[in-house]
């Protein structure tokens, strides 16, 4: 972040484009007040930017103005870089979506507190909206992930491939995704050898309005990664009326958000099966009305702030401001279009905290 521009550089961000709307790995929820001393709230977003934000900032100066949340993108937090935000003076919430990394933080009876929301759980539920009432699914499956091995499309390819040739079921579906680990070609080198390319359509690198389209076009969304961060992907599902499907040891997610309303969880070779009885039973299931009673943007911000009241009042510091929403487009933005410029001042400000670059 060295050879960025200070304005980029305080938000932690990578100067890809114009857009003013997008922030950075680094969002200013609150504001600090210097007359009452009560603290603001800055929100670290991705486990690459929670370890940068140590060597790009003087956290031990920041104590003094501001409470942290950490939104890690990575399970396991058995992890070095925590110890960079240990220390009496720093008031540092961690979002916890995987149970055992809850339990783990908060076995430690530091200063660092957990909380069941994760790097998924910001969704925008006006974005991403279920097909009108009515209106025939154009895609019987969808699955929003990287091309990338690590994703298992093989799993779901060896899948539909059985359902064709035990039932007799043609899958229409569409995959959504970016070079990664892989590129596009491997994915349809694997759509040709399980002879499915005529039942696939590929969509790459689209625009997330485009992804909400899609999704909600869509039957069921599938998650089947062994292991991976708090994925977005099956939230923005559950806002489209879609029902998932994870792979019942994934490791990450908050596995209790799978349940009766949402979808089902499945081993490989379940998953023929799981999809043949979404696709059969689309009554059981209400997965919109889950999502926007327990996730989504505007629930996160509610838990997160009360959370961050009551860290404020266990040490008697004054908490009279809410913080705002934010949400992801799919990165960091404000929820409100335009709240980012009443932060500018105060970005300006974060700048006195940089280290100094060698």
């Amino acid at each position: 972040f060295a050879a960025f521009s200070l304005e980029d550089r305080a938000r932690l961000r990578f100067p890809n484009d114009e857009d003013p709307e997008r922030q950075g790995d680094l969002i200013v929820l609150k504001s600090f007040d210097a007359k009452s001393g009560e603290r603001g709230v800055l929100l670290i977003k991705y486990s690459e930017a929670i370890l940068a934000m140590a060597a790009v900032y003087d956290l031990g100066a920041l104590a003094s103005r501001y409470l942290l949340v950490l939104e890690p993108s990575q399970w396991g937090y058995q992890d070095a870089r925590f110890l960079n935000y240990l220390g009496c003076d720093l008031e540092v919430l961690v979002g916890s979506p995987r149970r055992p990394d809850f339990e783990f933080i908060e076995s430690l009876r530091t200063n660092l507190v957990p909380i069941d929301v994760g790097s998924g759980d910001w969704g925008d539920p006006a974005l991403f909206l279920p097909r009108a009432t009515g209106k025939p699914a154009s895609c019987d499956v969808v699955m929003v992930a990287a091309w990338d091995p690590l994703k298992r499309h093989e799993v779901f390819f060896a899948a539909a491939a059985r359902l064709k040739r035990q039932h007799e079921q043609r899958l229409r579906f569409a995959l959504i995704g970016y070079d990664l680990g892989w590129t596009r070609a491997q994915i349809e080198q694997l759509l040709r050898q399980y002879s499915l390319e005529d039942q696939c359509e590929i969509f790459e690198n689209i625009p997330h309005a485009q992804v909400a389209r899609i999704v909600a076009d869509s039957k069921v969304s599938l998650l089947l990664s062994q292991r991976e961060g708090s994925n977005k992907s099956i939230y923005e599902s559950m806002f489209c009326g879609t029902p998932v499907i994870v792979y019942r040891r994934q490791c990450g997610i908050n596995l209790a958000h799978i349940n009766p309303r949402t979808g089902l969880l499945a081993e490989d070779d379940e998953l023929a099966d799981a999809i043949r009885h979404v696709l059969t039973n689309p009554q059981e299931f209400d997965p919109r009305g889950w999502a926007m009673a327990n996730v989504g943007y505007p629930n996160s911000s509610r838990k997160i702030n009360a959370a961050l009241s009551n860290m404020s009042h266990a040490r008697a510091r004054p908490w009279t401001r809410d913080i705002v929403a934010k949400k992801n487009g799919p990165n960091l933005r404000y929820a409100e279009a335009g709240r980012y410029q009443e932060f500018a001042p105060e970005y300006e400000r974060l700048s006195e905290f940089l280290l100094p670059v060698d």
